[in-house]
């Protein structure tokens, strides 16, 4: 892991890990989110960040208000629907509130543009 800080600092790539919380399941991932918004935003304004890349969902929910706060560019990273493999893998309801918000969520971090 130190080979890889070493190249991501050579490159102007700033990273943070941040311990993730699976349980109970929706309060666990709404602290996540809390705590890394926080962290994102204060590493976006004190690095002066031009560029938030986020690889998924709730990375994506992170960096929305650094996005907002800083007018960096925000990379939404998405590789999968994940709401819908949710459901495909009977995980969630497909009528379920999870299964909505998720896909409202989606529309949203696909519609908003890039640059603020």
């Amino acid at each position: 892991m130190t080979a890889m800080r070493a190249r991501l600092v050579e490159a102007g790539i700033g990273w943070t890990a941040l311990a993730y919380h699976k349980t109970p399941s929706v309060p666990a991932t709404a602290f996540d989110i809390v705590q890394g918004a926080l962290v994102v935003a204060w590493q976006a304004l004190r690095g002066r960040a031009a560029v938030l890349h986020a690889r998924s969902y709730v990375p994506t929910l992170m960096a929305l208000p650094a996005k907002r706060m800083t007018g960096a560019k925000l990379l939404f990273d998405m590789r999968g629907f994940w709401a819908d493999e949710r459901v495909d893998g009977g995980l969630w309801p497909k009528d379920g509130a999870l299964y909505r918000a998720t896909k409202s969520l989606e529309r949203l971090f696909l519609e908003t543009p890039i640059r603020s």
